[in-house]
């Protein structure tokens, strides 16, 4: 990973505190050259980024991944799609995957994938 020069879309969920937002903050940590960008169909995206994390992150809310070269999200290094696929249903994971290909057309970047199904 080129620290320096990646960006990183994913569409986390915005709802109650979520384990995907750790994932962020530790990618963050990790790789403190980093810049994120962060795609999120909800309206409130980024609530818990704080200090040097949030001036490390360029928020995309309202905004689907078909989306991003419209709204001039950069082209990815690296893709982490983090908590979200439990969300969907199998035909709208599929989509997610269709539109992330289609934006990084032409692009190679690494795909990360973590999703864990809560419990109940």
């Amino acid at each position: 990973m080129r620290p320096t020069s990646s960006a990183w879309v994913t569409q986390w969920d915005s709802g109650q505190e979520h384990p995907s937002r750790a994932e962020g903050a530790r990618i963050l940590r990790q790789q403190p050259k980093l810049r994120a960008s962060l795609v999120d169909p909800s309206e409130s995206v980024g609530l818990s980024l704080t200090g040097s994390r949030r001036d490390s992150v360029r928020l995309y809310p309202s905004t689907a991944v078909r989306d991003c070269a419209a709204r001039g999200v950069p082209m990815p290094d690296v893709v982490v799609v983090a908590d979200v696929l439990h969300h969907l249903t199998p035909s709208g994971r599929k989509g997610l995957f269709l539109e992330i290909r289609d934006f990084t057309r032409g692009h190679s970047p690494v795909l990360v994938v973590k999703d864990v199904a809560p419990q109940g």
